[in-house]
């Protein structure tokens, strides 16, 4: 047998800037790419990147979603950062917050209905795992309706 590479590609690595004019950062990276012509990594169309430099965010971001447009797992404004679903608990509490578009389809959902909103981790989380923002009757009780059942408990509720 032969050892072959197992179609993984990567740009070659130079030094630069990034030439996306939407990076964040474009002279903050570990590495830059540039797009050689005819190049199909992540079975993207790179030809209209050709000759340009990416940094290290950028390309992934190109290779795994074919844009350079920033998307939902983009860190969400300050002043946007509150759960938009009317049954979240903790609408202003969460490590990060997700805005949905109308290109999302993270976990095969159907996300149409929620695009435009922002969801709290845990609605995103429900949602990418179930389909729905419902709470089913498996998980924990509102802390309103929490009690503790250890009958010599100092602080039951």
């Amino acid at each position: 047998g032969t050892l072959e590479h197992g179609g993984h590609q990567r740009l070659p690595m130079v030094e630069g800037k990034c030439s996306n004019t939407h990076c964040a950062r474009p002279t903050l990276s570990i590495r830059f790419f540039e797009v050689e012509e005819g190049s199909k990594v992540g079975n993207q169309d790179w030809g209209h990147l050709a000759g340009r430099v990416l940094c290290h965010t950028c390309y992934y971001r190109y290779k795994s979603r074919g844009t350079l447009e920033r998307g939902e797992d983009e860190p969400v404004e300050a002043s946007a950062r509150r759960c938009s679903y009317p049954g979240c608990t903790r609408p202003d509490q969460s490590r990060q917050f997700i805005q949905i578009d109308q290109t999302t389809t993270a976990g095969g959902q159907d996300w149409s209905s929620l695009g435009g909103q922002v969801l709290c981790n845990a609605c995103y989380l429900r949602f990418l795992r179930r389909g729905s923002l419902d709470k089913s009757k498996g998980e924990s009780p509102r802390e309103a309706e929490r009690r503790c059942t250890y009958p010599h408990c100092s602080r039951p509720t």
